[in-house]
């Protein structure tokens, strides 16, 4: 499956299981094309409001979601990081 075939399907699967997890919407703040070492890429960055009570503080907080889709020919590899804002 190629990049832009396979990207919206696994964008869509992590948001579906982070929004009740942390019980927020993600909300998308950049998308952009890009290169990880030499090979084609797809950048999004979101940020989700997390409910309280969702993380150790027990507060509401804001968590900023960052993920790279990295075509390698026919597979394509997903690296999802979470920082808390």
């Amino acid at each position: 499956m190629t990049l832009d075939a396979s990207a919206p399907a696994e964008i869509d699967h992590y948001k579906s299981l982070l929004t009740p997890a942390y019980k927020g919407e993600l909300r998308q703040t950049a998308h952009a094309e890009t290169a990880i070492n030499g090979r084609r890429a797809l950048y999004y960055k979101f940020e989700q409001i997390a409910a309280p009570g969702r993380l150790v503080s027990h507060q509401s907080v804001t968590i900023v979601h960052e993920a790279y889709l990295i075509e390698f020919g026919k597979a394509v590899a997903l690296v999802w990081v979470q920082i808390r804002n």
